[in-house]
């Protein structure tokens, strides 16, 4: 994509602006949904019903969906939401690993005539080896995603607020609490 010059085209700082601009929308949607999953947890110690629960923050997103999974699933005000909230995990779980790209990896952008790629390189753990790992997205691939997770999560947004009016849960209250590490 580079040409000659050392500063970037007109073409090439749009490009790089658009790859930020969706960057940015899937990272951000995608963590508006985790982070419900996590506040809900801290919000429902209110009810009894679900103070055995061992409710805990969890980094990993898989642990946050079982949490979620154990709290819907449990006798209390949220167990009416059940069904609506299990649609949902199951369609934000697969969208992990692409949410990790975009979130940690650098990212190089390749043209050729029209066509734009956009390649993510990123550099995971696995036990005691590093690994350096590439994904490479179309733009059309990368328009999807940005729809996808900004459908999701809007999903989330319009469930969880129903959660939190009708139950009476406060999301900035203003108030502190907590939740064991």
């Amino acid at each position: 994509m580079r040409t000659s010059s050392k500063y970037p085209t007109s073409y090439e700082r749009a490009l790089i602006a658009e790859q930020s601009r969706l960057r940015g929308q899937i990272i951000g949607a995608y963590s508006q949904s985790e982070f419900l999953l996590l506040d809900v947890a801290i919000q429902v110690r209110i009810w009894k019903e679900y103070w055995g629960l061992g409710l805990r923050y969890h980094r990993k997103l898989e642990n946050r969906i079982k949490q979620a999974k154990l709290l819907f699933g449990a006798e209390g005000p949220l167990k009416k939401y059940e069904e609506r909230i299990g649609p949902l995990l199951v369609e934000l779980e697969p969208l992990k690993d692409d949410r990790d790209f975009l979130s940690h990896a650098f990212c190089r952008i390749h043209t050729k005539g029209e066509a734009v790629s956009y390649f993510y390189t990123m550099i995971r753990v696995d036990g005691e080896h590093m690994l350096r790992i590439q994904k490479e997205f179309s733009e059309a691939e990368i328009l999807e995603l940005e729809r996808k997770i900004t459908d999701l999560s809007q999903r989330f947004v319009i469930l969880f607020s129903e959660i939190y009016i009708q139950e009476e849960l406060e999301i900035f209250s203003g108030k502190h609490t907590t939740l064991p590490l």
